[in-house]
């Protein structure tokens, strides 16, 4: 093995806890048997926010181009040999939809820190009134988000509904 494929998991400097090492020992290992195949990308499982940050770092030390893909709880890492490659996903994919500015014209919903629970799995809606629960049949209050709650609690930040898995937690 060349030095340019060496182990460089304990190059990434921060205070990690032994899951983060290990974390990192994995996916180094990785990327090793990636670079020593023809293929020209690595995706990874779907991971959190600060796992995705440790894998674009241990990318870079392999001088190779990464790029995060999907939203919410479906965002994955993708490493590139390529940079030309990295490009053109780029602009090959489709951008979010934005959301419909009429639906939060004028209307900021931000309830802190505070944490609200219910059933795991239970889809909750938060409405344009500062409501929020499980959706209805009744169409007339306009909905500002919606989504499953996997833990069972939320917060409300900013018109949005937060869980403990999203990095603005």
């Amino acid at each position: 093995m060349t030095d340019k494929f060496q182990d460089k998991s304990q190059v990434i400097e921060a205070e990690l806890t032994p899951q983060d090492e290990e974390f990192l020992k994995e996916i180094n290992q990785q990327i090793l048997e990636f670079l020593e195949k023809d293929e020209e990308i690595l995706e990874f499982d779907p991971m959190n926010s600060y796992q995705r940050r440790l894998v674009h770092q241990m990318g870079s030390l392999y001088q190779l181009s990464s790029k995060s893909v999907g939203s919410r709880d479906e965002r994955y890492v993708c490493l590139l040999k390529s940079q030309s490659l990295g490009e053109i996903l780029a602009a090959s994919e489709k951008p979010e939809e934005p959301p419909d500015p009429t639906l939060r014209k004028g209307v900021m919903i931000d309830r802190g820190n505070e944490i609200f629970y219910c059933r795991p799995g239970q889809k909750i809606v938060l409405r344009a009134d500062g409501s929020f629960g499980v959706p209805t049949s009744d169409n007339t209050m306009k909905v500002l988000d919606q989504r499953e709650m996997d833990s069972g609690m939320f917060r409300i930040q900013r018109n949005h509904l937060i869980c403990p898995q999203d990095e603005q937690w």
